[in-house]
């Protein structure tokens, strides 16, 4: 049936009737418009290697699928560094044309060796938000590590009653109804996720590290490069190029458990690191997790005290002169190598002004965890 969909789009976009959208919008439309792409990892190759890579639990969007983006970018509309982007949208003078803004979050080191190349293939600058703590320590984030414990060969050994007083009843029961399944282990990981997200970033580091001891007994775990961050010696490199570096606090902290003090500080210590290592100013804020409006509205005068220029959201939108620079909505694009699929997304997005994907996708979990992607299932798009 998707497949089906796909071509009914294709068809129409061949036929010109998006074109037709988008010729019909510039005529109602006098305003710049501003819409800013997120994206988190990167892989080579397929979207999942769960046998070999434990990490590829989750979908990532291949270099292949990302290319399709830049290429349908480069040929169809104006793609700016976010904080040129916001101002030019904000200043609204000159021709009116769509803007777009491409956005990192987290500092994963495969912005480096795959999606760099291809930026700089097609002339395209982006900004990455970085969690300075990580870097420092050369640590993989807290999702990373779960993605590999509930991959583990070892999950078939271990009992309820051990998860029960770490994960809750609720989540050990469905864990033993699922956890000889593969696919529903990965679901599985999502609902655990959510649920963890509620808790306080040192209580998730603690639950987190106990499920690590029980499903890795022996040691370690293995540090695959995909989930490592970048490194500041790749982050000089980086900024010679066209891409700028924001804020993302030190510890990917959850603002909505956090005192005003300790927002301020990792707000204030991420800025100055970032501008230390680089040279440059740093005038760009992503809000970890990105989607606690009401409390991001309480640290709107702190980023203005420490002078950011604007701070990113994970919730949809596209954004005009009259957004408030503190609040930028940001989207995704569907994973696909198909370009009229792309463009058409695109046209309808700034159109009519609303989110790009599909309303059947459930996002409040993408939205609480800022999950690096959609999940396969639920990508989907409007006819």
């Amino acid at each position: 049936m998707q497949k089906l969909k796909d071509i009914i789009k294709s068809v129409l976009y061949h036929a010109g009737y998006y074109h037709w959208i988008r010729f019909q919008d510039s005529r109602r439309n006098d305003n710049k418009r501003l819409l800013i792409l997120t994206y988190h990892n990167i892989s080579e190759g397929s979207e999942f290697f769960l046998k070999e890579h434990p990490f590829k639990v989750r979908p990532v969007i291949t270099t292949k699928q990302f290319e399709t983006h830049l290429r349908v970018l480069k040929q169809k509309f104006c793609v700016l560094p976010l904080k040129d982007a916001v101002c030019e949208m904000k200043e609204n003078k000159g021709p009116k044309k769509d803007l777009v803004a491409i956005t990192f979050d987290d500092g994963y080191r495969s912005f480096y060796h795959l999606a760099l190349p291809l930026l700089k293939k097609y002339d395209l600058p982006a900004t990455v938000f970085l969690p300075t703590d990580f870097i420092n320590r050369k640590m993989i984030f807290w999702w990373d590590k779960l993605s590999q414990v509930l991959l583990s060969d070892n999950i078939k050994r271990v009992s309820r009653s051990i998860l029960l007083p770490i994960i809750g009843e609720k989540l050990a029961e469905k864990f033993f109804a699922i956890k000889r399944a593969l696919q529903k282990r990965i679901n599985f990981l999502v609902e655990l996720e959510s649920y963890l997200i509620g808790l306080e970033d040192g209580l998730i580091e603690e639950k987190v590290k106990k499920l690590q001891d029980i499903f890795c007994p022996y040691g370690e775990m293995d540090l695959f490069d995909e989930v490592l961050p970048l490194t500041w010696k790749q982050i000089k490199e980086l900024s010679g190029f066209n891409i700028e570096f924001g804020s993302h606090t030190c510890s990917h902290l959850n603002l909505k458990n956090a005192s005003q003090e300790k927002i301020e500080k990792e707000i204030a210590c991420s800025k100055e690191e970032i501008e230390s290592q680089t040279g440059k100013r740093v005038n760009c804020f992503a809000y970890p997790y990105g989607s606690d409006l009401q409390t991001y509205k309480k640290i709107k005068p702190i980023l203005a005290k420490h002078k950011f220029l604007c701070a990113c959201l994970a919730l949809p939108g596209i954004n005009y002169k009259d957004t408030d620079p503190y609040f930028l909505r940001r989207e995704f694009l569907s994973w696909t190598n198909s370009e009229p699929l792309i463009k058409r997304e695109l046209i309808l997005g700034f159109a009519r002004g609303k989110r790009i994907l599909s309303k059947q996708i459930n996002t409040s979990t993408l939205d609480k965890m800022s999950l690096r992607v959609p999940m396969k299932s639920e990508r989907s798009n409007l006819i």
